[in-house]
């Protein structure tokens, strides 16, 4: 599948017991949580992007949320949610743009 090489680029760029990355996929959704914002802003995200780039896809904006894990999340139409960790959510496929593929 496409994203099946997406979890090891993320894991490339990120330090494992400092940063707490968890990637978390089911078929064309997934979730990445982290232990901070900025971990998520500045070294996950740009990832992700290039990623799906390559691929002729990309992120909705309006979908892909960042946000503090305590404020839950919404993967597979599960709310999801916890007390110390951050999430970004993905968005489901209807919101992927696909170009020409």
């Amino acid at each position: 599948m496409t994203l099946d090489q997406l979890e090891p680029a993320i894991q490339a760029v990120i330090r494992p017991r400092r940063d707490k990355v968890n990637f978390i996929r089911y078929a064309d959704d997934f979730i990445v949580t982290a232990a901070g914002r900025e971990v998520l802003e500045e070294r996950v995200k740009p990832v992700i992007a290039v990623f799906l780039r390559e691929r002729g896809l990309s992120l909705s904006e309006e979908k892909t949320k960042i946000t503090h894990i305590e404020e839950g999340f919404d993967f597979l139409g599960h709310c999801g949610g916890g007390p110390t960790t951050t999430a970004m959510s993905s968005p489901e496929k209807h919101s992927t743009r696909s170009n020409g593929m």
